[in-house]
């Protein structure tokens, strides 16, 4: 129920570290335990280990061979028999075909095989049962289908296959176990001058002989290990190097270091040069190493048909790098992927057709003919365009015509008084579109003449042509002569008057004149008949002044609204009328539709959650208030709107009361529960576009009664089956139990209320296992160790 709080803190020193690094080899014979620090070794190979003295790393490199003079593999070999259809279980293989079977373990320094030799006869009995015997050893191990046995005993196996179980009995012997054998291993091992060497558990910096004894693992009698440490001079350091290198690609050679391979990143290199003698370092090379890289970058090159780059012509689209040396701005190669477009030029086809001649190009041509036309830059891709032109040539078509005409005939701009005979071109007339060459016949025909008298008032309208005055005209009457000519007349033309008068006239909305009303301003006329019998026209000027009525409404207010027109202040949301005078003297009847708002108020809900380690506001609640078109979550709650406080009287005041945080939830930055006391929130947002009239509210005083204990599992570490109690669950909630493997297997769920514990049982192997409990309030991770 604490928390155990480590707090380191981490220097790191200037200087250079020093590496120190300690070889040797060591030979046992199979069978036999190398002690190398707390290590028990018996398998050949390379093993480290470091120790961390006086701010340098002693590293001790064994390197550990095996010699083959003791037997290095044990052999298991046994027979058995299956019928056709049966299935043998042999490791974790099944097997249904006769023939000979391996399986190899490697343990202790040895390999155990075991041969199986597998037969398959001819009946079909309903249950299998394959029997047989083998023999080990003390310490070694036999496998039987995915289980590892040492000890002597009888096992059984079965599977459920095709309708038949298929048993396999195995009675396994262990033999007599073999005397005690003593084994003995002497080495020796050097290290330089103010170096730590690791023996066993202990640490050594002075020349000697040491022996350490161990028990054989899994034979019986002692291994006894000596070992013969000598001691040189330090090693002398060299001069460090410094070097800058372009990255080719392949990497920097450190020349006379080249046992280090192709280097490739910026960095500080280490290497050593050893003693002749004893192949220990006498010697530590420094290299400060700066990798620069050379640049990339694109370039497109596009023509048509072919493109020529660098010298080579390409005539089809492809990519290749060129490398500009030293361009780069760090003084390496700039390497460019040049892209290449070849484009294709386009061909066409035209026709051009003509009479007489076609001209195309500047060039002439009478009869039909192919020419090739090139566009330069006429293809789509900016090539050029290669078009078939295909030219026609056409001739002119013959005709006759004739005309008649009276007095005259005027024929393409020219009169003709008369008979004649003239020739006409008609363009592109004839049926292949050229020209229509026609001999037209005209003949000239006279008119005849005759009088006429027409009388009106103020005016007279005589062949669209309007009379004001007295007047002698002549009038052609069309077509009623001989041949079909006109007639013309001598028309005698008189005008009688009519009278015209004014009136002048203003009124509201309407206004009657002569049994008629008018509601709109404009000139009106009456007419009768005068001594003349014509016409007497009066006219009215009439103007109609409109009575008003106006609505206006103004975007919603917060509070009140002020009615400058008529000195009015507003405070609620409604229809309002007034009724004034125009500069005419008619009626403008005003009508505001207004609303006021005003700033929300309200006492808001505060929740909780993961057991007092979050308060925060209904957050439901603030969304929806009326009017608003932005919810508490899209404001800048982070500009001090919502402020967190904790009670120190017995009401709530801001004044004096201590605030704890700001924004819609108050938690602690370590995630632990909130301390005991009654808390509280305000909500004061301003005006503005999202929150219209803005909020002003205090939340409901939420009491936090202290931390609740975590939940805990005990044991941690069981036995496989052992009871696990998990303590420290709400029983007021449901809270959901998940079992997992170190592999992340889920392996059990249930659920678990109103008790605040749960007994688990626990994983029957050994290993690390995780349990998790997910509640409405609470979730927590917890682990237990099997072993």
């Amino acid at each position: 129920g604490k928390d155990s709080i480590t707090v380191l803190t981490l220097k790191v020193e200037s200087a250079a570290p020093t590496v120190v690094k300690v070889g040797y080899e060591a030979t046992i014979e199979p069978g036999q335990t190398y002690l190398f620090g707390c290590q028990q070794l018996t398998a050949a190979g390379e093993y480290k280990d470091t120790l961390h003295l006086a701010g340098k790393d002693s590293i001790t490199v064994l390197t550990l061979k095996v010699e083959s003079a003791a037997p290095t593999e044990v052999k298991v070999g046994y027979e058995a028999t299956i019928e056709p259809g049966q299935t043998y279980l042999f490791g974790c293989r099944q097997l249904t075909a006769a023939g000979e079977y391996k399986d190899t373990l490697h343990l202790a320094g040895k390999d155990s095989i075991t041969v199986l030799t597998l037969k398959v006869e001819s009946a079909t009995p309903t249950e299998v049962k394959v029997g047989y015997e083998a023999t080990i050893e003390p310490g070694q191990t036999y496998l039987f289908g995915c289980r590892q046995l040492t000890v002597a005993g009888e096992y059984k196996d079965t599977l459920h296959l095709a309708g038949k179980d298929s048993i396999t009995v195995l009675t396994l012997n262990v033999a007599a176990a073999p005397q005690p054998v003593d084994t003995a291993v002497a080495y020796e091992a050097t290290i330089q001058e103010g170096e730590t060497y690791l023996f066993g558990c202990d640490t050594y910096t002075a020349a000697g002989t040491y022996t350490h004894t161990l028990p054989r693992v899994g034979i019986l009698g002692d291994s006894t290990i000596t070992l013969t440490l000598n001691v040189l001079p330090a090693a002398i350091p060299a001069v460090p190097e410094t070097d800058i290198f372009c990255d080719d690609g392949i990497g920097y050679t450190w020349v006379g270091h080249e046992s280090l391979g192709f280097l490739t990143t910026s960095g500080t290199y280490y290497d050593t040069v050893r003693y002749a003698a004893s192949g220990y370092d006498s010697a530590y090379y420094e290299l400060n190493l700066t990798v620069l890289y050379p640049a990339y970058g694109a370039d497109e090159v596009t023509g048509c048909d072919s493109v020529i780059f660098k010298g080579t012509k390409y005539t089809a689209s492809t990519t290749v790098m060129d490398t500009l040396a030293g361009m780069a701005a760090n003084g390496c190669d700039s390497i460019v992927t040049v892209t290449i477009t070849v484009n294709a030029h386009a061909e066409g086809a035209d026709a051009l057709e003509g009479c007489e001649s076609v001209s195309f190009k500047g060039i002439t041509f009478t009869a039909d003919t192919l020419v090739y036309d090139t566009i330069a830059g006429g293809a789509a891709n900016g090539c050029d365009s290669i078009v078939a032109v295909s030219i026609t040539v056409k001739h002119a078509a013959l005709g006759a015509d004739v005309l008649e005409g009276c007095d005259s005939v005027i024929f393409k701009g020219v009169k003709y008084t008369a008979d004649a005979l003239v020739y006409d071109t008609i363009v592109g007339g004839a049926a292949n579109g050229c020209d229509s060459i026609v001999a037209v016949s005209i003949m000239v025909h006279a008119h005849a003449e005759g009088t006429k008298e027409i009388e009106g008032c103020d005016s007279v309208i005589f062949n669209s042509v309007k009379y004001t005055a007295d007047a002698l005209v002549y009038d052609t009457v069309a077509g009623v002569a001989a041949h079909g000519c006109d007639s013309i007349y001598a028309v005698t033309i008189t005008i009688k008057h009519s009278s015209v008068s004014e009136e002048t006239e203003e009124a509201c909305d309407s206004y009657e004149w002569n049994g008629t009303p008018y509601t709109e301003s404009g000139d009106y006329t009456f007419t009768t008949t005068n001594a003349a019998g014509c016409d007497s026209v009066v006219t009215l000027h009439l103007t109609i002044n409109k009575s008003v009525a106006v609505t206006e409404t103004p975007d919603p207010v917060c509070y009140s609204y002020y009615w400058s027109e008529v000195d009015t202040t507003i405070v609620n949301t409604g229809s309002y009328t007034h009724v004034f005078q125009t500069i005419h003297g008619c009626d403008s009847t005003v009508t505001l539709n207004v609303t006021i708002n005003s700033p929300y108020v309200d006492t808001l809900e505060v929740r909780s959650y993961y057991g007092d380690r979050i308060i925060m506001i209904n957050r439901h609640q603030i969304n929806s208030i009326p009017g608003w078109t932005a919810a508490l979550d899209s404001i800048d709650t982070g500009a001090g709107y919502v402020k967190w406080y904790k009670m120190s009287g017995a009401t709530p005041d801001p004044e004096t009361d201590e605030q704890v945080a700001t924004g819609y939830y108050y938690t602690l930055p370590t995630g632990d529960p909130i301390p005991a006391g009654r808390y509280y929130a305000t909500v004061e947002i301003p005006a503005s576009d999202a929150a219209m009239c803005g909020a002003l509210g205090t939340t409901e005083i939420y009491t936090v009664a202290g931390a609740v204990p975590a939940p805990a599992l005990i044991p941690t570490l069981a036995r496989p089956g052992e009871e696990i109690n998990v303590i420290n669950l709400d029983p007021e909630v449901e809270t959901e139990i998940r079992i997992y493997s170190a592999e992340g297997m889920l392996i059990e769920k249930t659920a678990v209320s109103g008790e605040p514990y749960y007994i688990i049982h626990a994983a029957a192997e050994t290993g690390f296992y995780l349990v998790e409990l997910v509640s409405d309030s609470m979730k927590s991770t917890l682990r237990y160790i099997v072993k």
